[in-house]
């Protein structure tokens, strides 16, 4: 470059600026000329630079990670021009002689699922701009784990059943759909699938609650299964832990104190039913009596509870507030459990 101005300037490259860029060493002239039309002329010579480094790492590799790890790792950049170099680094301009390090050093928060491929990069200011990329690499994943209640449950009553989430950190991921399965004794009207919508929270959170009765059953455990529906990302890990629904219904008795005692009975008139459904209800001992009249859906009609101290007693059920169908009707004594089905016509 020419440093004092002149009304022309002519390099031996022909090109005619005050300065020129060359990719080659050698020896270059440049001509100029005044306002008076005398020219002079000087010669630049430039010398060939070699720039050369070592990394003890090309990249930044880290692997499987999880939601809200921080890691750390560093590289070494070492010197090795045989001259002093200048290089740019997080707005830092760091001056190294021959043989002279700089360590590198990365911090990564993952914040998202899914893969990361971003690049750092070190720029090289003298003796000659270029710049070094150094790959960042990872798989970050998430851990979610749906889970159901372990509960004991009886006969005749209403249990709940409550579905969880747990996270360690808060998700944001596309919804997912699950189906709980339960055996039928379980009667609800509740629905037995759910969507887990984003974001999902951090910790155990309730997601998905249902109600119902448990009707007669043949086995004392039933599995609460939980199955996802549409599970298509990759990048979560899902654990599903199924609960347990035990029927309470087993009474251990001494045989050297069973006395026979003769059964409670039920009868039920008329059956079908228009106007009123008319009980017995026969027992030779006193017994604490429970009466329930059970919709096929699950749903209590009429309950009725009292202590029975002679052998029969009669009572009636007026339908003027039940609705024509099938029902059940479920007699609980101190001992046993009777249920018939009566049908009401209207």
């Amino acid at each position: 470059e020419c440093d004092t101005d002149f009304e022309e300037y002519l390099w031996s490259t022909d090109e005619t600026s005050r300065s020129i860029e060359v990719s080659q060493a050698g020896k270059y002239s440049l001509t100029v000329t005044d306002e008076n039309g005398c020219e002079t002329t000087k010669e630049f010579t430039v010398n060939e630079s070699t720039l050369s480094f070592d990394l003890n790492r090309s990249s930044f590799n880290y692997g499987k990670l999880y939601l809200s790890d921080l890691v750390r790792d560093s590289i070494e950049f070492i010197n090795t021009s045989g001259a002093e170099i200048t290089i740019e680094h997080n707005n830092q301009t760091i001056i190294l002689s021959d043989d002279q390090s700089y360590i590198i050093n990365e911090i990564l928060r993952v914040g998202e699922v899914g893969s990361i491929d971003k690049v750092i990069e070190i720029k090289i200011i003298s003796p000659c701009d270029s710049t070094i990329s150094i790959p960042v690499s990872a798989e970050v994943y998430a851990r979610l784990t749906i889970s159901a209640d372990n509960l004991e449950a009886k006969i005749g009553e209403f249990t709940d059943i409550k579905i969880y989430s747990e996270s360690d950190t808060e998700l944001n991921i596309e919804d997912i759909q699950f189906e709980v399965e339960i055996a039928d004794v379980y009667k609800t009207e509740d629905s037995k699938s759910f969507v887990l919508s984003s974001p999902i929270s951090k910790g155990t959170q309730i997601v998905h609650e249902m109600s119902g009765m448990v009707l007669l059953s043949d086995d004392l455990e039933y599995e609460i299964s939980i199955n996802p529906i549409n599970m298509n990302n990759s990048f979560v890990e899902l654990e599903i832990q199924p609960g347990l629904m035990t029927i309470d219904s087993i009474c251990v008795f001494d045989l050297r104190k069973i006395e026979y005692q003769q059964p409670v009975e039920m009868k039920i008139t008329p059956n079908p039913a228009r106007e009123a459904i008319n009980i017995s209800v026969i027992a030779e001992t006193e017994s604490q009596i429970k009466l329930e009249l059970i919709s096929s859906e699950g749903k209590q009609k009429h309950s009725d509870n009292w202590t029975q101290s002679t052998s029969e007693i009669t009572l009636s059920i007026p339908t003027d507030n039940i609705p024509s169908g099938v029902y059940q009707l479920r007699l609980q004594s101190n001992d046993k459990i009777i249920t018939k089905q009566v049908i009401v016509v209207k």
